[in-house]
């Protein structure tokens, strides 16, 4: 069963990215205060909803998995297809929700420097150049927010026609993991740029640092 142990490779990869996001989630300190302002209210509701509808697509794909895997005889075989097939919707789910956890740092982040410049011209400061760069973080954010929702209405399951395709079958859908998350992966550094652009464009201005939200890449490659 050598050949269907490649996706396991797939945890090792993904467990650095989902720890980078969640401890970048955890220092910024928002659920520490509870009556900020959360920029990402529509993203997490929007979030929430997707999470729903991709649950019932997901119940009635595993139902039609689960009655092609009586096909295999082998129940060794069978075990481990089974549980490839989890695993792979498990990693959708937690890689996702640590892209979520960025997106989210990010926004409250792009929020606080927006606040900050508005407080800063009225009291006088011209704050207009770094306007673009404020503009250019917002878009990104959107992008990603996007394809953040996208993600999570994604599903993977994996399709027995027949016994002899299996590792075509599971090869199919691991690879169409691998390129859909690091869909996600380029649109975060993208987002990440543009945010340290930001942030150098009004240190100039206001000559205090702002918060540093980088976020380290992460290789997404699933290995072969």
């Amino acid at each position: 069963m050598e050949k269907y142990k490649n996706i396991k490779y797939v945890s090792l990869i993904a467990l650095g990215m989902i720890i980078s996001f969640n401890t970048a989630y955890a220092a910024s300190g928002i659920d520490d205060k509870p009556n900020a302002v959360r920029p990402y209210t529509e993203f997490e509701n929007n979030f929430g909803k997707q999470l729903s509808a991709t649950a019932e697509i997901n119940a009635k794909k595993t139902e039609v998995f689960q009655k092609n895997l009586l096909k295999i005889k082998d129940t060794a075989k069978k075990d481990t297809i089974n549980s490839i097939n989890d695993r792979i919707q498990s990693l959708n789910k937690e890689i996702t929700n640590a892209y979520r956890l960025t997106y989210i740092v990010m926004s409250q982040t792009v929020s606080n420097i927006e606040s900050r410049m508005n407080k800063s011209q009225t009291s006088g400061v011209d704050v207009s150049s770094v306007t673009p760069s404020l503009e250019k973080a917002k878009a990104s954010l959107t992008d990603l927010s996007g394809a953040i929702l996208k993600q999570a209405s994604n599903t993977y399951t994996i399709n027995i026609t027949d016994v002899s395709s299996l590792k075509s079958q599971t090869k199919s859908v691991r690879n169409t993991l691998e390129k859909d998350l690091n869909i996600l992966k380029d649109k975060t550094k993208i987002t990440n740029d543009s945010l340290q652009e930001l942030e150098k464009s009004i240190f100039k201005i206001l000559g205090k640092e702002t918060t540093n939200t980088k976020v380290e890449s992460t290789n997404t490659t699933i290995k072969k």
